[in-house]
């Protein structure tokens, strides 16, 4: 097979699908939160200060996502990071072992969209 028979790997699609649902679903999770923490305002108001946070760098990327900027790229890994580091927290500080598979998974994206020709012929604007 010649080098210019090879389909050129671009545009949203192949595992670039998974984070994107991901940080979907990561919407839906923090506005439930969001929910149940302003039944419980008082002692709350740094973690709802910090669900409005999380969730406006979530629609900032998919946005950058969506537009195909080569700032999605560094904005997606930024919210893997943090994604990562509050599953660490979650594991260490409260005991939820469950959240250890979200540090993997975030490392996982985090190393994909570093590495991947799909992710750098796709986000190019």
């Amino acid at each position: 097979m010649k080098p210019e028979d090879k389909i050129k790997l671009e545009g949203i699609g192949g595992w670039v699908i998974l984070p994107i649902i991901g940080l979907f679903g990561s919407i839906i999770v923090l506005l439930d939160e969001l929910i149940m923490l302003f039944g419980f305002l008082e002692g709350n108001e740094i973690f709802i200060v910090l669900d409005i946070a999380w969730i406006l760098l979530i629609i900032y990327t998919l946005i950058a996502i969506f537009q195909k900027k080569k700032t999605a790229i560094r904005l997606a890994m930024i919210a893997f990071a943090v994604n990562g580091l509050t599953n660490l927290i979650a594991v260490f500080y409260v005991g939820d072992v469950p959240s250890f598979a979200g540090v993997i998974g975030s490392v996982v994206w985090m190393f994909y969209f570093a590495k991947s020709r799909r992710v750098e012929n796709t986000f190019v604007n």
